[in-house]
């Protein structure tokens, strides 16, 4: 063991303990100089093996700090490999999972960036991906439809056709909608 202790000469360090342990003081002042020479010399024997003890227990801290930072920084450095890399599970997930080319890389990095799986990932998006399917299916049936909607006949519609062709309406709501579309047009020449 070397005598200086971050610095601090070794007998100096010991002194200071000595002095500073008022109980030991006290019990000196009792004694003779011949016994209070041997007192302090096994106080200082004591304050000496409590100071290697700590020592010892310090360099042993030191070794597992860094063998618990080592460690971390190799578990990180592998994890890191993996991450870049999707898991066989992922991707057997991936070709069942229901999720449109355009999200895709959405879920992906959402996986990466939380380190979960894409399972957990999906289950996170599926409100959105429902909402976005739901968007996509509008606009394509929207777009699949001919520009001409379908034109209800108006009673007005359905008289002028009975008038001109002599046809009669075959439901009833057609031929209810005629007849009150005669008497709207009787009470207006009036």
């Amino acid at each position: 063991m070397s005598t200086e202790n971050n610095g601090v000469d070794l007998d100096t360090l010991i002194q200071t303990k000595i002095e500073e342990d008022t109980e030991f003081q006290t019990s000196l002042s009792d004694l003779n100089d011949e016994e209070r020479e041997s007192a302090v010399e096994a106080r200082r024997n004591e304050v000496l093996k409590e100071i290697a003890i700590s020592s010892v227990k310090n360099e042993e801290l030191a070794k597992n700090y860094k063998t618990r930072a080592e460690k971390a920084e190799a578990e990180r450095k592998e994890k890191k490999e993996t991450t870049d890399s999707l898991d066989i599970k992922d991707t057997i997930y991936l070709g069942k999972a229901d999720i449109h080319d355009d999200d895709l890389d959405e879920v992906l990095t959402y996986a990466k960036n939380m380190k979960v799986s894409v399972r957990e990932a999906h289950e996170h998006y599926k409100p959105i991906l429902a909402d976005r399917n739901d968007e996509r299916r509008t606009a394509q049936a929207t777009q699949t439809k001919s520009p001409r909607g379908i034109t209800k006949n108006s009673g007005e519609d359905t008289l002028r056709k009975a008038e001109s062709t002599g046809e009669v309406p075959e439901s009833e709501k057609e031929m209810e909608a005629m007849l009150q579309a005669r008497l709207e047009r009787r009470r207006q020449s009036t």
